[in-house]
Protein backbone atom coordinates (compact mmCIF):
# COMPACT_ATOMS: atom_id res chain seq x y z
CA UNK A 1 0.00 0.00 0.00
CA UNK A 2 2.84 2.39 0.88
CA UNK A 3 4.62 1.56 -2.37
CA UNK A 4 1.48 2.23 -4.39
CA UNK A 5 0.94 5.52 -2.53
CA UNK A 6 4.47 6.72 -3.30
CA UNK A 7 4.11 5.66 -6.93
CA UNK A 8 0.90 7.63 -7.31
CA UNK A 9 2.53 10.71 -5.79
CA UNK A 10 5.48 10.45 -8.18
CA UNK A 11 3.16 9.90 -11.13
CA UNK A 12 1.11 12.98 -10.22
CA UNK A 13 4.31 15.04 -9.97
CA UNK A 14 5.43 13.80 -13.39
CA UNK A 15 2.03 14.66 -14.86
CA UNK A 16 2.19 18.14 -13.34
CA UNK A 17 5.69 18.62 -14.71
CA UNK A 18 4.68 17.44 -18.19
CA UNK A 19 1.55 19.59 -18.24
CA UNK A 20 3.47 22.65 -17.03
CA UNK A 21 6.05 22.29 -19.79
CA UNK A 22 3.29 21.98 -22.38
CA UNK A 23 1.00 24.73 -21.12
CA UNK A 24 3.72 27.30 -20.46
CA UNK A 25 3.90 30.06 -23.06
CA UNK A 26 1.01 29.00 -25.30
CA UNK A 27 1.05 32.41 -26.98
CA UNK A 28 4.72 31.97 -27.76
CA UNK A 29 4.53 33.90 -31.05
CA UNK A 30 2.38 36.74 -29.64
CA UNK A 31 -0.40 36.21 -32.20
CA UNK A 32 2.00 36.34 -35.16
CA UNK A 33 0.94 32.87 -36.39
CA UNK A 34 4.43 31.78 -37.40
CA UNK A 35 3.65 28.07 -37.87
CA UNK A 36 2.35 27.59 -41.46
CA UNK A 37 0.37 24.39 -40.81
CA UNK A 38 -1.16 25.87 -37.69
CA UNK A 39 -2.08 29.03 -39.57
CA UNK A 40 -3.79 26.96 -42.25
CA UNK A 41 -5.75 24.90 -39.71
CA UNK A 42 -6.85 28.09 -37.99
CA UNK A 43 -8.22 29.48 -41.24
CA UNK A 44 -10.05 26.25 -42.02
CA UNK A 45 -11.53 26.04 -38.50
CA UNK A 46 -12.79 29.61 -38.78
CA UNK A 47 -14.53 28.74 -42.06
CA UNK A 48 -16.29 25.59 -40.85
CA UNK A 49 -19.96 25.78 -39.85
CA UNK A 50 -22.11 23.44 -37.80
CA UNK A 51 -24.63 21.47 -39.88
CA UNK A 52 -28.33 22.01 -39.40
CA UNK A 53 -29.35 18.35 -39.52
CA UNK A 54 -27.79 14.94 -38.93
CA UNK A 55 -28.29 14.11 -42.61
CA UNK A 56 -26.31 17.18 -43.60
CA UNK A 57 -23.56 16.19 -41.15
CA UNK A 58 -23.27 12.69 -42.63
CA UNK A 59 -23.39 13.86 -46.26
CA UNK A 60 -19.85 14.70 -47.45
CA UNK A 61 -21.24 16.73 -50.35
CA UNK A 62 -23.34 19.02 -48.15
CA UNK A 63 -21.61 19.14 -44.76
CA UNK A 64 -20.15 22.55 -43.95
CA UNK A 65 -17.80 20.78 -41.53
CA UNK A 66 -15.93 19.58 -44.58
CA UNK A 67 -13.00 21.77 -45.68
CA UNK A 68 -13.76 20.77 -49.27
CA UNK A 69 -17.17 22.49 -49.04
CA UNK A 70 -15.98 25.78 -47.53
CA UNK A 71 -13.34 26.76 -50.07
CA UNK A 72 -10.40 24.48 -49.23
CA UNK A 73 -10.06 21.93 -52.04
CA UNK A 74 -6.62 20.88 -50.75
CA UNK A 75 -6.83 19.35 -47.27
CA UNK A 76 -4.94 16.27 -46.06
CA UNK A 77 -5.33 16.52 -42.28
CA UNK A 78 -8.01 14.96 -40.10
CA UNK A 79 -10.94 17.10 -39.02
CA UNK A 80 -11.52 15.91 -35.44
CA UNK A 81 -8.99 18.35 -33.88
CA UNK A 82 -10.65 21.21 -35.76
CA UNK A 83 -14.12 20.21 -34.65
CA UNK A 84 -13.00 19.86 -31.02
CA UNK A 85 -11.34 23.27 -31.12
CA UNK A 86 -14.40 24.88 -32.67
CA UNK A 87 -16.69 23.22 -30.09
CA UNK A 88 -14.59 24.20 -27.07
CA UNK A 89 -14.11 27.72 -28.40
CA UNK A 90 -17.86 28.27 -28.39
CA UNK A 91 -17.81 27.78 -24.60
CA UNK A 92 -14.52 29.44 -23.64
CA UNK A 93 -14.81 32.49 -25.87
CA UNK A 94 -18.16 34.16 -25.46
CA UNK A 95 -17.38 37.52 -27.03
CA UNK A 96 -16.06 36.59 -30.45
CA UNK A 97 -14.81 33.60 -32.40
CA UNK A 98 -11.82 35.29 -33.97
CA UNK A 99 -8.61 34.22 -35.65
CA UNK A 100 -6.27 34.62 -32.66
CA UNK A 101 -8.57 32.92 -30.16
CA UNK A 102 -9.00 29.83 -32.36
CA UNK A 103 -5.25 29.29 -32.38
CA UNK A 104 -4.89 29.70 -28.62
CA UNK A 105 -7.78 27.32 -27.85
CA UNK A 106 -6.33 24.80 -30.31
CA UNK A 107 -2.94 25.02 -28.60
CA UNK A 108 -4.58 24.59 -25.20
CA UNK A 109 -6.38 21.39 -26.24
CA UNK A 110 -3.25 20.12 -27.98
CA UNK A 111 -1.22 20.64 -24.78
CA UNK A 112 -3.86 18.88 -22.67
CA UNK A 113 -4.03 15.96 -25.10
CA UNK A 114 -0.28 15.45 -25.00
CA UNK A 115 -0.29 15.75 -21.19
CA UNK A 116 -2.83 12.91 -21.07
CA UNK A 117 -0.54 10.87 -23.31
CA UNK A 118 2.00 10.83 -20.46
CA UNK A 119 -0.50 8.90 -18.34
CA UNK A 120 -1.06 6.33 -21.09
CA UNK A 121 2.70 5.87 -21.43
CA UNK A 122 2.80 4.95 -17.74
CA UNK A 123 -0.21 2.61 -18.00
CA UNK A 124 1.22 0.78 -21.02
CA UNK A 125 4.64 0.47 -19.43
CA UNK A 126 3.06 -0.91 -16.28
CA UNK A 127 1.71 -3.88 -18.27
CA UNK A 128 5.23 -4.94 -19.19
CA UNK A 129 7.45 -3.85 -16.31
CA UNK A 130 7.52 -2.64 -12.71
CA UNK A 131 6.53 0.73 -11.22
CA UNK A 132 10.05 2.16 -11.34
CA UNK A 133 10.54 1.67 -15.07
CA UNK A 134 6.94 2.76 -15.74
CA UNK A 135 7.59 6.04 -13.94
CA UNK A 136 10.85 6.41 -15.85
CA UNK A 137 9.02 5.93 -19.16
CA UNK A 138 6.42 8.54 -18.21
CA UNK A 139 9.13 10.98 -17.10
CA UNK A 140 11.13 10.53 -20.31
CA UNK A 141 8.08 11.29 -22.43
CA UNK A 142 7.14 14.22 -20.19
CA UNK A 143 10.47 15.95 -20.88
CA UNK A 144 10.89 14.92 -24.53
CA UNK A 145 11.63 18.03 -26.59
CA UNK A 146 9.69 17.08 -29.72
CA UNK A 147 6.55 16.25 -27.71
CA UNK A 148 6.70 19.53 -25.80
CA UNK A 149 7.22 21.39 -29.07
CA UNK A 150 4.27 19.72 -30.85
CA UNK A 151 2.04 20.35 -27.84
CA UNK A 152 2.58 24.10 -28.33
CA UNK A 153 1.05 24.01 -31.82
CA UNK A 154 -2.55 23.83 -32.93
CA UNK A 155 -1.78 20.92 -35.23
CA UNK A 156 -3.12 17.38 -35.43
CA UNK A 157 -0.08 15.48 -34.12
CA UNK A 158 -0.80 15.61 -30.39
CA UNK A 159 -4.39 14.48 -30.97
CA UNK A 160 -3.43 11.57 -33.21
CA UNK A 161 -0.69 10.54 -30.79
CA UNK A 162 -3.10 10.47 -27.84
CA UNK A 163 -5.76 8.38 -29.57
CA UNK A 164 -3.18 6.02 -31.09
CA UNK A 165 -1.54 5.26 -27.75
CA UNK A 166 -4.95 4.96 -26.05
CA UNK A 167 -5.88 2.33 -28.66
CA UNK A 168 -2.62 0.51 -27.95
CA UNK A 169 -3.40 0.48 -24.23
CA UNK A 170 -6.91 -0.88 -24.79
CA UNK A 171 -5.61 -3.67 -27.04
CA UNK A 172 -3.27 -4.66 -24.20
CA UNK A 173 -6.23 -5.41 -21.91
CA UNK A 174 -6.39 -9.18 -21.71
CA UNK A 175 -9.85 -10.44 -20.65
CA UNK A 176 -10.44 -14.16 -20.26
CA UNK A 177 -13.58 -14.54 -22.34
CA UNK A 178 -14.52 -14.05 -25.98
CA UNK A 179 -17.34 -11.64 -25.08
CA UNK A 180 -15.04 -9.33 -23.12
CA UNK A 181 -12.33 -9.59 -25.77
CA UNK A 182 -14.89 -8.53 -28.38
CA UNK A 183 -15.81 -5.50 -26.27
CA UNK A 184 -12.14 -4.54 -25.91
CA UNK A 185 -11.59 -4.70 -29.66
CA UNK A 186 -14.69 -2.60 -30.32
CA UNK A 187 -13.31 0.12 -28.01
CA UNK A 188 -9.88 -0.19 -29.63
CA UNK A 189 -11.47 0.29 -33.03
CA UNK A 190 -13.23 3.44 -31.84
CA UNK A 191 -9.99 5.00 -30.57
CA UNK A 192 -8.10 4.02 -33.71
CA UNK A 193 -10.85 5.74 -35.71
CA UNK A 194 -10.26 8.83 -33.55
CA UNK A 195 -6.56 8.66 -34.46
CA UNK A 196 -7.34 8.33 -38.18
CA UNK A 197 -9.80 11.22 -38.03
CA UNK A 198 -7.02 13.33 -36.50
CA UNK A 199 -4.25 12.34 -38.90
CA UNK A 200 -4.74 9.93 -41.77
CA UNK A 201 -1.13 8.71 -41.59
CA UNK A 202 -2.06 6.93 -38.34
CA UNK A 203 -2.90 4.04 -40.68
CA UNK A 204 0.80 3.12 -40.62
CA UNK A 205 0.43 1.99 -36.98
CA UNK A 206 -2.18 -0.61 -37.94
CA UNK A 207 0.31 -3.52 -38.48
CA UNK A 208 1.56 -3.00 -34.91
CA UNK A 209 -1.98 -3.30 -33.55
CA UNK A 210 -2.68 -6.41 -35.61
CA UNK A 211 0.53 -8.05 -34.37
CA UNK A 212 -0.36 -7.40 -30.74
CA UNK A 213 -3.91 -8.63 -31.25
CA UNK A 214 -2.53 -11.88 -32.67
CA UNK A 215 -0.04 -12.36 -29.84
CA UNK A 216 -2.62 -11.42 -27.21
CA UNK A 217 -5.14 -13.94 -28.52
CA UNK A 218 -2.48 -16.66 -28.53
CA UNK A 219 -1.42 -15.83 -24.96
CA UNK A 220 -4.96 -15.50 -23.59
CA UNK A 221 -6.92 -18.26 -21.97
CA UNK A 222 -9.50 -18.17 -24.74
CA UNK A 223 -9.41 -21.57 -26.37
CA UNK A 224 -9.10 -21.08 -30.09
CA UNK A 225 -9.77 -24.27 -32.01
CA UNK A 226 -9.40 -22.77 -35.46
CA UNK A 227 -8.07 -19.77 -37.35
CA UNK A 228 -11.68 -18.61 -37.69
CA UNK A 229 -11.61 -17.14 -34.16
CA UNK A 230 -8.71 -14.87 -35.07
CA UNK A 231 -10.53 -13.76 -38.21
CA UNK A 232 -13.64 -13.08 -36.12
CA UNK A 233 -11.74 -10.81 -33.72
CA UNK A 234 -10.10 -8.99 -36.64
CA UNK A 235 -13.52 -8.56 -38.22
CA UNK A 236 -14.85 -7.01 -35.02
CA UNK A 237 -11.87 -4.63 -34.87
CA UNK A 238 -12.17 -3.49 -38.50
CA UNK A 239 -15.96 -3.17 -38.37
CA UNK A 240 -15.65 -0.99 -35.27
CA UNK A 241 -13.11 1.22 -37.08
CA UNK A 242 -15.32 1.57 -40.16
CA UNK A 243 -18.55 2.37 -38.31
CA UNK A 244 -16.74 4.83 -36.02
CA UNK A 245 -15.21 6.61 -39.00
CA UNK A 246 -18.67 6.89 -40.52
CA UNK A 247 -19.79 8.81 -37.43
CA UNK A 248 -16.76 10.93 -36.54
CA UNK A 249 -15.09 11.34 -39.96
CA UNK A 250 -17.96 11.10 -42.47
CA UNK A 251 -16.33 13.49 -44.93
CA UNK A 252 -13.61 10.91 -45.55
CA UNK A 253 -16.09 8.94 -47.67
CA UNK A 254 -17.48 9.60 -51.10
CA UNK A 255 -21.12 9.32 -50.07
CA UNK A 256 -23.32 9.03 -46.99
CA UNK A 257 -24.28 5.47 -47.95
CA UNK A 258 -22.90 3.26 -45.20
CA UNK A 259 -22.52 0.40 -47.70
CA UNK A 260 -20.29 2.54 -49.91
CA UNK A 261 -16.73 2.45 -48.48
CA UNK A 262 -15.15 4.52 -51.27
CA UNK A 263 -12.91 7.30 -49.92
CA UNK A 264 -13.66 10.94 -50.67
CA UNK A 265 -12.34 11.98 -54.08
CA UNK A 266 -11.24 15.32 -52.62
CA UNK A 267 -9.18 13.56 -49.96
CA UNK A 268 -7.54 11.26 -52.51
CA UNK A 269 -6.77 14.20 -54.76
CA UNK A 270 -5.20 16.12 -51.87
CA UNK A 271 -3.04 13.17 -50.86
CA UNK A 272 -1.87 12.77 -54.46
CA UNK A 273 -1.06 16.47 -54.70
CA UNK A 274 0.92 16.31 -51.46
CA UNK A 275 2.85 13.30 -52.74
CA UNK A 276 3.63 15.12 -55.98
CA UNK A 277 4.93 18.13 -54.04
CA UNK A 278 7.48 15.93 -52.26
CA UNK A 279 9.40 14.91 -55.39
CA UNK A 280 12.50 16.85 -56.33
CA UNK A 281 11.13 18.51 -59.46
CA UNK A 282 8.02 19.88 -57.73
CA UNK A 283 9.90 20.87 -54.57
CA UNK A 284 12.06 23.34 -56.52
CA UNK A 285 8.99 25.41 -57.38
CA UNK A 286 7.21 24.92 -54.07
CA UNK A 287 8.76 27.05 -51.27
CA UNK A 288 7.92 24.72 -48.33
CA UNK A 289 9.46 21.84 -50.26
CA UNK A 290 12.85 23.45 -50.90
CA UNK A 291 14.09 22.42 -47.45
CA UNK A 292 13.72 18.74 -48.45
CA UNK A 293 15.91 18.90 -51.57
CA UNK A 294 19.09 17.93 -49.71
CA UNK A 295 17.38 15.50 -47.35
CA UNK A 296 18.33 11.84 -47.61
CA UNK A 297 15.26 9.90 -46.50
CA UNK A 298 14.76 8.18 -44.19
CA UNK A 299 18.24 8.64 -42.68
CA UNK A 300 18.21 12.42 -42.18
CA UNK A 301 14.79 12.62 -40.43
CA UNK A 302 15.78 9.73 -38.15
CA UNK A 303 19.08 11.42 -37.25
CA UNK A 304 17.33 14.72 -36.53
CA UNK A 305 14.70 13.00 -34.40
CA UNK A 306 17.25 10.90 -32.53
CA UNK A 307 19.76 13.66 -31.81
CA UNK A 308 17.53 16.71 -31.38
CA UNK A 309 13.91 15.60 -31.10
CA UNK A 310 14.17 13.03 -28.33
CA UNK A 311 17.89 13.03 -27.52
CA UNK A 312 20.68 10.50 -27.85
CA UNK A 313 20.06 8.78 -24.50
CA UNK A 314 16.39 8.26 -25.27
CA UNK A 315 17.25 7.05 -28.78
CA UNK A 316 19.70 4.43 -27.51
CA UNK A 317 17.11 3.26 -24.99
CA UNK A 318 14.52 2.86 -27.75
CA UNK A 319 16.91 0.97 -30.05
CA UNK A 320 18.03 -1.43 -27.33
CA UNK A 321 14.46 -1.95 -26.11
CA UNK A 322 13.25 -2.55 -29.65
CA UNK A 323 15.92 -5.18 -30.29
CA UNK A 324 15.14 -6.93 -27.01
CA UNK A 325 11.41 -6.83 -27.78
CA UNK A 326 11.94 -8.44 -31.18
CA UNK A 327 14.14 -11.13 -29.64
CA UNK A 328 11.53 -11.83 -26.97
CA UNK A 329 8.74 -12.00 -29.57
CA UNK A 330 10.68 -14.47 -31.71
CA UNK A 331 11.53 -16.54 -28.63
CA UNK A 332 7.89 -16.51 -27.52
CA UNK A 333 6.56 -17.59 -30.92
CA UNK A 334 9.14 -20.39 -31.22
CA UNK A 335 8.23 -21.74 -27.79
CA UNK A 336 4.53 -21.61 -28.64
CA UNK A 337 5.11 -23.52 -31.87
CA UNK A 338 7.19 -26.16 -30.05
CA UNK A 339 4.51 -26.55 -27.40
CA UNK A 340 1.82 -26.82 -30.07
CA UNK A 341 3.78 -29.54 -31.86
CA UNK A 342 4.33 -31.48 -28.63
CA UNK A 343 0.62 -31.35 -27.85
CA UNK A 344 -0.25 -32.61 -31.32
CA UNK A 345 2.29 -35.42 -31.09
CA UNK A 346 0.90 -36.47 -27.70
CA UNK A 347 -2.67 -36.46 -29.00
CA UNK A 348 -1.58 -38.48 -32.03
CA UNK A 349 0.10 -41.10 -29.83
CA UNK A 350 -3.03 -41.40 -27.71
Amino acid sequence: MIKRYKTNILLILILILGASLRLYGLNWDQNQHLHPDERFLTMVTQSLKWPGTINEYLDPDKSLLSPYNVGYSFYVYGTLPLWLTKFVSSFLILDKFDYNNITLVGRLISAMADSLTILFVFLISRRFTNYLFSLLAAFLYAVTVVSIQNAHYFTVDSFANLFAIACFWIIGINPHSRLKKTTVLILAGVFFAFALSSKISSIYILPVYLSFIAVDIIKSRIRIKSFAFYLFFLGVFFLSIYLSLRLIYPIAFESSNILDPRPNAGLLSSIKSLKDMSNEESARGFPPGVQWLTIHRPLTPLINLGLYGIGLGYTLTLVISGILAIIYLIYFMINKLKKYKRVNISQTNL
